[in-house]
């Protein structure tokens, strides 16, 4: 009978043990980071239509405004101007054409490294007229119109558009602003301008206050190294050497 309740208490204590820990679970492995595959550099798309007002806001050729030279694949230097913080490139590999006919020349104009203004130029009074006429089936009538210089504008929403013909050589052009980014250019051309007057009127200052100045011209080097012998009679003016 004790060695009944002997089993029957250390069954008891066995059931009152606190039950092993369990074992510690590793932390899953974090999943490999995978790398973002760089954007491709985008290029021009010729313009076969004229895109819509708020298409055109947005940007030209495929093109979004704002954006920098280096995201547009195959742009070459054409023209710079450190003073204004801007650059013009060309796409020697893209065709010259706009509006599906051939031009002389397309330029991407950048100020600041941002995308504002394409440049078209083109040859003969008849392309003008014929792009003048896209443009108002477009936009409708100009903004501004003096049909005696050959020049016409809209003024759109972020955009201003100018198409021009030059009598004296035949040629003209198009272009397409955007106006934001523009007047932050016109703001500094204007700041260059006034450090140029500024710095122009102060030589032109400074040459002026010179010329009241009377001189006297120096005969001898030797005249600044000791005061004139004062002029005897019969004797001449040596200026300090004997």
């Amino acid at each position: 009978m004790r060695f009944v309740l002997v089993l029957v208490l250390l069954g008891f204590l066995s059931g009152c043990a606190p039950a092993p820990a369990p074992a510690p679970v590793k932390p899953a492995a974090a999943p490999a980071a995978q790398s973002v595959p760089a954007l491709a550099p985008r290029s021009f798309s010729p313009v076969q239509n004229l895109p819509s007002p708020a298409g055109l806001d947005a940007g030209f050729g495929g093109l979004p405004w704002g954006l920098s030279h280096a995201d547009v694949a195959g742009l070459v230097l054409a023209s710079e101007q450190p003073s204004l913080r801007s650059a013009a490139y060309a796409d020697p590999n893209a065709p010259n054409m706009f509006l599906g006919q051939p031009v002389s020349k397309i330029l991407y104009e950048f100020f600041e490294d941002a995308f504002y203004q394409v440049w078209i130029e083109f040859s003969g009074v008849a392309a003008y007229e014929g792009y003048v006429d896209r443009l108002v089936a477009a936009y409708g009538p100009p903004s501004e119109s003096k049909p005696q210089k050959n020049y016409q504008a809209w003024f759109l929403p972020g955009v201003n558009v100018y198409c021009a013909y030059h009598d004296d050589d035949g040629t003209g052009d198009v272009s397409f602003w955007r106006q934001p980014i523009y007047l932050k250019k016109e703001a500094l051309m204007r700041s260059v301008k006034a450090t140029m007057r500024a710095a122009e009127t102060d030589a032109s200052t400074q040459e002026a206050g010179a010329a009241d100045v009377p001189s006297e011209p120096v005969t001898s080097l030797d005249s600044l190294a000791a005061p004139a012998a004062p002029a005897t009679p019969g004797a001449p003016i040596t200026n300090g050497a004997q």
